[in-house]
């Protein structure tokens, strides 16, 4: 089963036939191309973490950062070579995490 990000909800979804998540509306991603960073929210943060990136000489293809709860900030981003970036200690794969099927907001009550 194919798997999506919601990048505002921050959940891993099975869409259906919806590219768009039904809680917000968000574009969903695919997870196949997403790794995740759970890192400190606090300026120069994401900066430390595409510095680990170049230093092995990778390129990054997209990228979103959006606040967790607490004092930590998720960034999501696809690269040109994820298994290698997946060496980086703060970078998991998405498609390891669990599936929250989404329902059709018409039929919650």
């Amino acid at each position: 089963m194919q798997k999506f990000v919601c990048p505002v909800c921050i959940k891993v979804v099975a869409p259906g036939d919806e590219a768009t998540c039904k809680t917000c509306g968000a574009k969903l991603l695919e997870v196949s191309e997403t790794l995740l960073a759970t890192i400190p929210d606090r300026p120069g943060a994401l900066a430390e973490l595409l510095q680990k990136i170049a230093q092995k000489g990778i390129n990054l293809k997209s990228l979103r950062a959006v606040p967790k709860e607490g004092d930590m900030a998720l960034a999501f981003f696809s690269v040109d070579r994820a298994e290698e970036a997946l060496t980086i200690p703060e970078v998991e794969r998405l498609e390891d995490l669990p599936i929250s099927f989404q329902e059709d907001s018409s039929e919650q009550q």
